[in-house]
């Protein structure tokens, strides 16, 4: 087991998001960002990476920006592309959902 990640079935615009999807018949995914993230990766001359690549080069990346960036991260799409040793998948159905799930919502 690798953690516990958050899955929706929409995410948040403020989020950055691991698309998860088959390509070929592996795990692929796609990592989108928010403006505000994109922006804080250009001002530390890191370029965002788009497209769809290996679902595990995609989790990297998605832990990566959203950590440099300080803003969470989801997963999203197919969840059957989610590998069960990998661990657990938190799903919620949007993001007040899960907020509501954890305690974070008043």
């Amino acid at each position: 087991m690798i953690g516990q990640f958050r899955f929706s079935d929409r995410p948040s615009s403020q989020h950055v998001v691991v698309w998860m999807e088959w390509l070929d018949g592996l795990p692929a995914a796609r990592v989108e960002a928010p403006g505000h993230v994109s922006a804080q990766l250009e001002e530390m001359n890191m370029d965002h990476v788009v497209g769809t690549m290996g679902l595990e080069f995609a989790l990297g990346y998605g832990v990566m920006i959203a950590a440099l960036a300080r803003t969470r991260l989801t997963l999203a799409g197919d969840v059957s592309a989610w590998p069960a040793e990998w661990g657990r998948l938190s799903h919620s159905q949007s993001f007040r959902d899960g907020m509501i799930q954890s305690g974070l919502a008043h």
